[in-house]
């Protein structure tokens, strides 16, 4: 406020720059461990201007949900191949234009609640903007967080100036975004309705479709989770998840088919081709994790994984010894999480 309103606002600056100086040091720290041993040097497989593009339209995105929160979704599937023939991609460049040429004016005027209002707003989405530092997750609802705060100053300023009606736009507003709030938790009943939520808000998330999937094999529909492991294995485009989904396909089988032998049906041998051909295809897929760029986990978590349904399917071929053999090629620090099944 006082070096926005010009009052000592040399004093206040000095006063004001270890504490800068102590929070770049951290944001610094931060990226760098980001990029050295975590999600902050992630390849997406585009080239920079479709990442800039794509960004553009989630910034776009954002703003939509602020204002209108009805399609939210714990995963949204953004591409990160962005065109400039999507109207997100503009609506959001114009937004962006907009919010720094307030944050100027504000700075020019010595406005303090444009500074704090515009200045949250494009600091807050700062470290999330996947351009640089290019994380994995192109758009969350958690990113908001911060952001939001901004948004939020900026409307309270609006409603205050309001001289008439401004208890009655106060009270619809309590109203429609708290019946928005009770309508959305309610989503968050169990991992079913999440995430059958998610694959009906954005169905090109291939996240979605897996974990929908997960949520129907944890209830026993192994028809249903191997529907919708078949279809986040078509969407799929990092290798990991690509691989993941891959297990999800052969378990649902093998969970049809051990429920089949509940019922009294025997396991024939030759039910065991598609499950063998899968799991070969999946192991493959696994193995070839640690040579490909676009991984953005410690890929063998994905490899005990597919090891341990590698010695699934022996097991079922009555071959012990290979069982063994695939299943002594686990290397993971927390084994013992991979067997409580």
């Amino acid at each position: 406020d006082e070096i926005a309103e010009g009052s000592k606002a040399k004093d206040a600056f000095w006063r004001l720059l270890p504490n800068v100086l102590v929070g770049l040091a951290g944001v610094a720290l931060d990226l760098w461990m980001g990029i050295q041993a975590g999600p902050g040097a992630v390849e997406h497989g585009v080239t920079t201007p479709e990442l800039v593009a794509a960004m553009s339209g989630v910034h776009a995105r954002y703003l939509a949900n602020l204002a209108l929160p009805l399609w939210l979704s714990l995963d949204y599937g953004i591409s990160p191949a962005g065109s400039l023939a999507s109207p997100w991609t503009w609506l959001g460049l114009l937004s962006l234009a907009g919010a720094v040429l307030l944050l100027v004016v504000s700075l020019r005027r010595r406005w303090a609640i444009g500074v704090v209002g515009a200045g949250i707003w494009l600091i807050g989405l700062l470290p999330v903007n996947t351009v640089w530092p290019r994380t994995a997750i192109l758009m969350a609802d958690r990113y908001l967080y911060v952001p939001a705060i901004g948004i939020f100053v900026l409307v309270a300023l609006l409603l205050r100036r309001g001289r008439k009606g401004r208890t009655g736009a106060l009270v619809v507003l309590l109203v429609f975004f708290g019946g928005l709030a009770v309508m959305r938790t309610q989503r968050f009943q169990d991992s079913e309705s999440v995430w059958s939520d998610a694959t009906r808000k954005a169905p090109g998330s291939a996240l979605a479709w897996f974990q929908a999937g997960e949520a129907a094999a944890g209830d026993g529909k192994w028809e249903l989770a191997h529907a919708r492991a078949a279809k986040s294995f078509e969407l799929a485009t990092r290798p990991e998840l690509r691989v993941k989904s891959g297990l999800l396909l052969a378990g649902s089988e093998l969970g049809r088919l051990s429920e089949r032998h509940q019922q009294g049906t025997p396991i024939r041998r030759e039910d065991l081709g598609p499950i063998g051909k899968q799991t070969t295809e999946v192991l493959r897929l696994a193995e070839a994790l640690d040579e490909l760029p676009l991984v953005k986990q410690d890929p063998r978590e994905v490899q005990a994984e597919a090891y341990v349904l590698t010695g699934q399917v022996y097991e079922l071929y009555q071959n012990p010894a290979r069982a063994l053999e695939a299943l002594s090629l686990i290397h993971i620090s927390e084994p013992t999480r991979l067997w409580s099944g």
